[in-house]
């Protein structure tokens, strides 16, 4: 699996950004030099690398809106407020601003993005009572931004969308993992078996609204 580390901090993000246009043009590049093939397996091998390559152009075109948006102080802003506003909606009397946390995030072609995000969750100090083994559903936090843009768990809409499909039209989560395999999107069946529910539990929320 392709995985590809923003750096974290300002300065480091716009290194990166950099370093991606530099990915995304040598693709590019070498898309457009492929040679005229001249028989039908040069012809099968030709499709399957250049089908590859546009997945990896793809993503990389992905990863720079995305570390882009990050960059965008205002969206920012706007994401976190809008984050808050949703956990209050869930139950929790007051939002914490915890700064920039890592995590990763999977794209539909496949390639994994580590990066440090900006993290709000309910403020926990001054909670009366026996401490929670479980965590109410007030008590999740959100990466602002990554929730503003579809996110959901560490998939990219587009990725979540192709799991769906995959599992909905498999036969089983052996049948779904080798369609994603085929589709360029490889993983683990546990992680399926995750996404999906947490498609699952998505769609019922949205119903009962």
């Amino acid at each position: 699996m392709a995985e590809l580390r923003i750096y974290r901090g300002i300065t480091g993000m716009r290194q990166s950004l950099e370093q991606i246009k530099q990915q995304l043009a040598a693709e590019l590049e070498a898309m457009a030099g492929e040679s005229t093939p001249h028989a039908a397996v040069a012809m099968l091998e030709l499709e399957e690398r250049q089908q590859a390559r546009g997945r990896r152009i793809a993503d990389l075109s992905v990863a720079r809106a995305l570390v882009e948006a990050h960059l965008d102080g205002e969206l920012r802003a706007r994401s976190i407020e809008a984050a808050r506003v949703q956990l209050k909606e869930r139950g929790a009397a007051d939002v914490r601003i915890c700064g920039w946390l890592a995590t990763r995030v999977r794209l539909r072609g496949g390639l994994t993005l580590r990066m440090s995000s900006p993290y709000v969750r309910p403020e926990l100090r001054g909670r009366r009572g026996r401490r929670r083994t479980k965590r109410a559903q007030a008590g999740a936090g959100l990466y602002p931004l990554l929730w503003q843009l579809g996110f959901e768990g560490t998939f990219s809409p587009a990725a979540r969308s192709e799991i769906g499909r995959a599992v909905v039209l498999g036969g089983s989560y052996s049948e779904a993992r080798e369609q994603m395999e085929r589709a360029g999107l490889p993983m683990h069946t546990q992680s399926m078996v995750r996404a999906a529910v947490e498609l699952g539990s998505k769609g019922l929320e949205l119903r009962e609204q």
